[in-house]
């Protein structure tokens, strides 16, 4: 499914770097050509603007996450009260993992299933709008490179 989403993304993108290169068709004078070469380089401003934006706060929302996880698991290692509750476990002669406090500990640190597969989806959303942002980002490039060059080439 994510194959199929990074085509139609191509797909997409080759039909807005159509629809730029139809824009030209249509200008006719010098001033045209410029104004909307002037659009398209705005255009591709915003959309590399809010692209790179959005990856930023993906980034740091994830890195935060695992900062915080991180602190957690330090603090988990140092906890008096999680020492105590081995002994008492190894007094007792309790061999089973998931004993009464387990289940509390681990929902209070953060250190079960869950926690880990919320990190795991993060960690493969981040990849996907990476590839994303890569495909869109050339695309985008293109479509600046369009407009540069239909600038350069009507003022010269």
């Amino acid at each position: 499914m994510k194959y199929l989403s990074y085509a139609w993304l191509v797909v997409k993108n080759i039909i807005t770097l159509f629809i730029a290169w139809l824009l030209y068709s249509i200008a006719n004078t010098h001033f045209e050509i410029i104004i909307v070469s002037l659009l398209l380089v705005i255009y591709a401003h915003i959309l590399t603007a809010s692209s790179s934006l959005a990856m930023a706060v993906i980034t740091s929302s994830h890195k935060s996450l695992k900062q915080f996880l991180h602190i957690l698991q330090i603090l988990k290692q140092n906890d008096k009260n999680i020492e105590r509750y081995q002994e008492v476990k190894k007094a007792l002669k309790i061999n089973d993992d998931h004993y009464l406090g387990d289940a509390y500990f681990e929902s209070l640190y953060y250190d079960d299933e869950d926690s880990k597969a919320e990190i795991q989806k993060q960690e493969d959303q981040l990849k996907n709008l990476t590839i994303q942002m890569y495909i869109s980002g050339t695309f985008t490039f293109l479509i600046y490179a369009l407009a540069v060059w239909k600038i350069i080439s009507t003022l010269l």
